[in-house]
């Protein structure tokens, strides 16, 4: 396979650079320009020595294969439409828009077009949440009846423009919080009905910023899954997020970081015996965000990339024809679809809104 030539348009979001370098590690990408106006965009492109160009030059240009859209998410969803109609495959950081309609011109765009289009949900394919999931479907636990999932926003990012940009279906929770939402539907597919609080507290931190908690029921046919946010986790990045799932034969408990994994079955079923044990642990557990740097001033690069060459491999054999891409613009449209739903019933003190089906 040849060298795909890549261009960047947006390269604001702090997952840019661990993402590019992904890319760039397999050798089958040759960043040939990126088109951002941004101080930190012309400060991102002169450190990793690319060709500054403008959206224009990379989105018209037909000798250009693929386009990575990781700029504010107000101009995510128009640049991947663009690009895709032009002829090019897209990889887009979540959430890829700003709204659920924004999502939907998306996802008929990649439909239409043929080419690959994938989004940057890329905590499904980290090693423990896989293996959370694969368990959960597997039936390994019996019937599951009821799971609780939780996560946060940290470093006060939740106070950061990034996340109370103009124009968003939401705070952290939209930008941070649609990581497990994703995780969500990918275990249990999109719910029937949802029941949210998403309040902004009176007098905790600045009334400008958005919404400080979530707690979310999610009701499907038959078992219920509760979902929680913080949008100011004390902890670094990923510590705090958990994933228990309760069935009919035991039950399981995921920590992200450090990344362990226990389940404890009433019978052993698949290879896996009776009683409490520990069927992953990571031997060593990096931590997810790094340092602030001259091109990701506000926000905390990221360190950890373990999910992002994953995330590039499925991305690759996409393009290759091998599989369906790791994170869909319909998937991305279920969980603004879910996210909507959430502030939709707390708008209304918690009152159920039900999800009309739609195809992941």
């Amino acid at each position: 396979m040849k060298p795909l030539r890549l261009g960047l348009v947006g390269v604001t979001h702090p997952h840019t650079s661990g993402r590019l370098l992904a890319m760039l590690r397999t050798g089958l990408f040759e960043a040939v320009g990126g088109a951002d106006e941004s101080a930190a965009g012309a400060a991102f492109l002169r450190h990793f020595n690319i060709p500054r160009k403008t959206a224009d030059e990379i989105l018209d240009d037909p000798e250009i294969d693929v386009v990575l859209v990781c700029g504010s998410s107000h101009r995510m969803s128009g640049d991947s439409v663009r690009a895709l109609k032009s002829g090019k495959h897209v990889l887009v950081e979540k959430p890829a828009g700003q709204t659920v309609l924004d999502l939907l011109a998306l996802r008929d765009a990649a439909e239409q077009s043929g080419k690959v289009c994938q989004v940057g949900y890329g905590k499904r394919v980290s090693t423990i949440v896989a293996t959370a999931i694969d368990i959960i479907k597997s039936g390994i636990l019996g019937r599951v009846i009821n799971a609780r999932f939780h996560s946060g926003c940290s470093f006060d990012e939740a106070a950061s423009d990034f996340a109370n940009a103009p124009g968003e279906l939401g705070g952290a929770f939209w930008i941070i919080g649609g990581h497990f939402v994703d995780v969500v539907l990918c275990a249990f597919g999109v719910p029937v009905a949802v029941n949210a609080r998403a309040p902004k507290f009176q007098g905790f931190k600045e009334a400008r910023f958005r919404e400080d908690a979530v707690s979310a029921t999610l009701s499907y046919e038959d078992y219920v899954v509760s979902l929680d946010f913080n949008s100011w986790d004390p902890f670094p990045w990923n510590e705090s997020w958990t994933i228990s799932a309760y069935g009919t034969n035991g039950e399981l408990h995921a920590s992200l970081l450090p990344a362990k994994l226990e389940i404890n079955l009433v019978e052993g079923r698949a290879g896996y015996p009776a009683g409490r044990h520990v069927p992953f642990e990571a031997k060593t557990n990096v931590a997810w965000s790094g340092e602030r740097t001259e091109y990701s001033p506000e926000i905390r690069v990221v360190n950890n990339t373990e999910q992002f060459d994953i995330e590039i491999k499925g991305f690759i054999d996409s393009i290759r024809g091998d599989q369906t891409c790791t994170a869909k613009a319909g998937d991305a449209l279920n969980v603004a679809r879910v996210i909507q739903a959430c502030f939709d019933s707390s708008s209304r003190h918690g009152a159920e809104v039900c999800i009309t089906p739609c195809e992941r």
